[in-house]
């Protein structure tokens, strides 16, 4: 399901995303909308869009938001197929292991984490 923290400033992000939402108000994020990645029971990723202004996301918005999240899962799917297909790319194709979806959470944890830890911006991690 999309998570829409329309408010980083509120208590209960603070409480569920600690180190995450600390650097994220530092970096300028005051909130954050992150919409999943998937096609039926593939999981591809996550789609975070973050602005600097406090606030729900209108109709309109949340609506384009799921449409570019469908289309970026398109050609994530395409591009790996095309990969797939390529005999020739020398690279063998990216494979999500089965279990990586059951331990996202850890990951963003971890993410969060090395930001503070490094001193970095989210974008570097």
């Amino acid at each position: 399901m999309p998570v829409l923290a329309a408010s980083l400033r509120t208590d209960s992000t603070g409480t569920r995303w600690a180190a995450f939402t600390d650097a994220a108000l530092r970096a300028g994020a005051a909130a954050v909308f992150a919409f999943p990645l998937r096609f039926r029971a593939i999981r591809v990723g996550a789609l975070g869009l973050y602005r600097d202004k406090e606030g729900p996301l209108s109709i309109f918005q949340l609506g384009d938001a799921l449409i570019l999240a469908d289309a970026a899962t398109v050609l994530l799917l395409d591009a790996e197929a095309r990969q797939a297909d390529d005999p020739f790319s020398g690279a063998a194709p990216a494979r999500q292991s089965p279990d990586l979806a059951a331990h996202h959470a850890e990951i963003d944890q971890a993410t969060g984490m090395l930001t503070e830890q490094l001193g970095v911006g989210i974008s570097m991690v």
